[in-house]
């Protein structure tokens, strides 16, 4: 479970929570993660490469 890069409200929820509140919130982060990185806009990824 990354705890480091976690905003502070996300270490508390993560530390004080069910171990099944832990597994949703996990799975909610990593779904935002991917929706971002779906929605992220392609001329950013052109200045990467170039």
């Amino acid at each position: 479970m990354a705890l480091v890069g976690a905003r502070p409200w996300e270490r508390v929820a993560l530390m004080s929570a069910r171990p099944w509140e832990r597994v949703a919130l996990c799975s909610l982060q990593h779904i935002w993660r991917e929706l971002q990185w779906a929605w992220r806009d392609p001329a950013d990824e052109l200045e990467i490469v170039a």
